[in-house]
C-alpha cells in the first residue's frame, strides 16, 4: 500500500521482501489486483524490487497484457453485432477505466460490462444468442444478464489472473444493483441522450 501510494503522488518507491515468502506476495497481488500494474511500475523503474519479485510481477504484468488483448478481440464480434441490432451501448467498470491506467492490461478484469436500455434488451440477447453467447445468469431484479461467450469455460489458474481465464459479458439495464435483501443502491437508469455512443471507452 505505502508503494502504491508513493508512486501515485509522484515518488519511486523500493519493494523489500524481507521476511515474507514469494506465496504471500503472489496473493497479494492476486487479491489487490495489482500484479500487472506493478509490474508496470517495475518496468519503467518507478519501484524497484528484488529480482525474484521483478520475476513474480513481471509475470502478471505478461497475464495482463495477454488477458486484455485477448477480450478485446473476442468482444468486439459482440459489440459490433449489438451495433448492427441497433442496441445503443456504454461501456462500463474496467473496459472503460483501463483508459486511465498506465496501460490496458494493467487493469485487471474478469469481464466486460456495457449498459443499454431496457427496450433493447431482446433485440441484445438475440444478437448474442447468434454468436453463440449463452446466458450464465441473472442478477435480480432482472437487470443484470451474464453471457458467456462461445467456447470452453474452465479456470486455468487462481495464482494469477490468467491469460486464459473465461470472462463474461455483463449486460446490465440499470446503475442500480441490490446488495442485500432489499437493499438497492446506484444511479438508476441514465436517459440514452446521456450515454456514449456504442464501442469502448
Amino acid at each position: 500500500t505505502g508503494a502504491a501510494q508513493a508512486v501515485l503522488a509522484g515518488r519511486s518507491a523500493t519493494l523489500e521482501s524481507g521476511d515474507t515468502g514469494a506465496a504471500d506476495w503472489n496473493a497479494a497481488a492476486v487479491t489487490s489486483g495489482t500484479g500487472a500494474l506493478f509490474g508496470r511500475w517495475i518496468a519503467d523503474s518507478l519501484v524497484t524490487a528484488p529480482a525474484h519479485l521483478g520475476a513474480l510481477f513481471a509475470d502478471h504484468l505478461d497475464h495482463g497484457r495477454r488477458r486484455v488483448a485477448r477480450m478485446e478481440r473476442e468482444v468486439e464480434p459482440a459489440l459490433r453485432a449489438l451495433d448492427a441490432a441497433g442496441v445503443a451501448v456504454t461501456v462500463l467498470k474496467s473496459f472503460h477505466t483501463g483508459e486511465y491506467f498506465p496501460e490496458r492490461g494493467t487493469r485487471p478484469a474478469a469481464d466486460v460490462d456495457v449498459l443499454i436500455d431496457a427496450a433493447a434488451l431482446e433485440r441484445a440477447l438475440a444478437a448474442l444468442h447468434a454468436l453463440g453467447f449463452t446466458l450464465a445468469r441473472t442478477t435480480p431484479p432482472p437487470s443484470r444478464w451474464e453471457m458467456q461467450p462461445p467456447g470452453p469455460h474452465q479456470i486455468h489458474s487462481l495464482d494469477v489472473i490468467a491469460a486464459e481465464n473465461p470472462w463474461d459479458l455483463d449486460i446490465a439495464t440499470t446503475l442500480s444493483r441490490r446488495y442485500a435483501r432489499g437493499l438497492v443502491g446506484g444511479l438508476g437508469v441514465p436517459p440514452v441522450s446521456a450515454r456514449r455512443p456504442s464501442g469502448r471507452g
